[in-house]
């Protein structure tokens, strides 16, 4: 994830981005079980309560925003840079950072994606590997 750009600073769209991100995500846990009913009880083709199915389906929408976000966070990384690692900081540490955000990035790109995969489908094993994430 690295480029030729360096900046001192994260961007203003980063940080907001970075934000926005955390803040659905939290929405996303919130409303998980909700999804749940929704989704299993979609597929037996139950009739479910309001709560139910307008938590259910912003799951839907809060998680094609983390997408959203996190494609359009990661777009900006690549074009503008990032700051660098404080000076005197250990390779391992540098490492270990790369490869945590090479999985927090694959994480928030992945999981809405297959859980739009699964909505759209009706998929249940694309479901379980969302569930899985």
């Amino acid at each position: 994830m690295s480029t030729t750009v360096s900046r001192a600073h994260w961007t203003g769209l980063n940080v907001f981005l970075h934000w926005t991100i955390v803040v659905l995500i939290i929405g996303q846990w919130i409303e998980g079980e909700y999804m749940t009913a929704l989704w299993d009880g979609t597929l037996d083709g139950k009739v479910l309560d309001q709560t139910t199915v307008l938590l259910g389906y912003s799951h839907i929408v809060l998680g094609t925003f983390v997408l959203a976000a996190a494609a359009v966070r990661l777009l900006d990384r690549f074009v503008n840079g990032r700051p660098p690692h404080p000076e005197g900081e250990p390779t391992w540490a540098a490492t270990l950072a790369k490869v945590t955000h090479v999985l927090l990035y694959a994480a928030l790109l992945v999981m809405p994606a297959l859980g739009l995969a699964a909505w759209f489908t009706g998929n249940d094993a694309i479901a379980g590997y969302h569930t899985f994430l």
